[in-house]
């Protein structure tokens, strides 16, 4: 592990640190620490294709409010994925061993009684949710992204921003999925489903659908917001013509997402997670 002076802002010091995934290929973490005593440990798994300097938004803005946040970004490989099958390219796809790696760096600053909770968008919160299931039965063995394989229990929550798990609409990561069945998580980690009532990529009606086998997981609709305005910035791979016009500017977006996990804090803070179970 590696690690670059800390830059010091208003709100937060952070810190690229440089790690390795099972594959032994570069994970690196964009570490925003608050400038004082953290009251909750993040984690964010971004977007296929994604860099962390797009979600920095979500670095900054929770460390603003107390939290410790760890922006993950996949290494980049030459390869054919589900989204280029015949033609190999710089791919970044976050996956679980991410995920898992991410939390054991983080977990020792969240070894106190703060909660630990994961924040994805899109793959990334596709990832999260293939991660808490604890049915291996219904993992896909031969999905990328799904290359760990113990169910990630230690969460007292996570945030997903428009993803799914509806075969419809994430059928290039989560084909092998039934579209109806029941799907599981670890009864002490809440679910919060945050869609954007204008996005045309991962419409609010599928993370409804997915939200709803859970049986005990909450989905909210935020009015004006699309699928690329959780990300800053423009990326290459960005493709504006397949989500819908949002009616909100990207900023607005974004500072509501924050106000929004916040609150979500608040709410797990009460809940007893694994750590402080018995």
């Amino acid at each position: 592990m590696t690690a670059t002076a800390p830059r010091v802002s208003a709100n937060s010091c952070v810190t690229n640190i440089a790690l390795s995934d099972r594959h032994g290929r570069p994970l690196a973490l964009a570490l925003h620490d608050p400038r004082r005593a953290p009251r909750a440990a993040v984690v964010v798994m971004p977007g296929a294709q994604a860099t962390a300097e797009r979600y920095a938004w979500l670095g900054e803005g929770l460390a603003a409010a107390g939290c410790r946040v760890a922006v993950a970004e996949a290494p980049e490989v030459h390869r054919t994925t589900p989204f280029s099958p015949d033609h190999p390219q710089p791919t970044r796809l976050i996956t679980i061993d991410h995920l898992v790696r991410t939390l054991a760096y983080i977990g020792p600053a969240a070894a106190t009684a703060v909660p630990v909770i994961a924040v994805g968008h899109s793959l990334g919160g596709t990832v999260i949710l293939e991660a808490l299931d604890a049915d291996e039965a219904r993992r896909n063995p031969q999905a990328d992204f799904a290359d760990a394989s113990v169910p990630v229990d230690g969460l007292a929550g996570a945030v997903i921003l428009g993803a799914s798990l509806q075969p419809d609409v994430m059928g290039m990561v989560v084909r092998h999925r039934s579209a109806t069945a029941p799907l599981t998580k670890p009864a002490h980690t809440a679910l919060l489903f945050l869609s954007g009532e204008c996005d045309a990529m991962i419409p609010p009606a599928a993370m409804a659908a997915t939200a709803r086998r859970y049986g005990a997981a909450r989905h909210e609709v935020m009015a004006g917001a699309n699928h690329l305005g959780w990300m800053a910035g423009r990326g290459p791979f960005d493709r504006p013509d397949l989500d819908g016009k949002a009616t909100i500017p990207p900023e607005r977006q974004r500072s509501l997402t924050i106000t929004r996990i916040v609150a979500f804090l608040d709410e797990v803070a009460v809940r007893p997670s694994r750590r402080q179970q018995p």
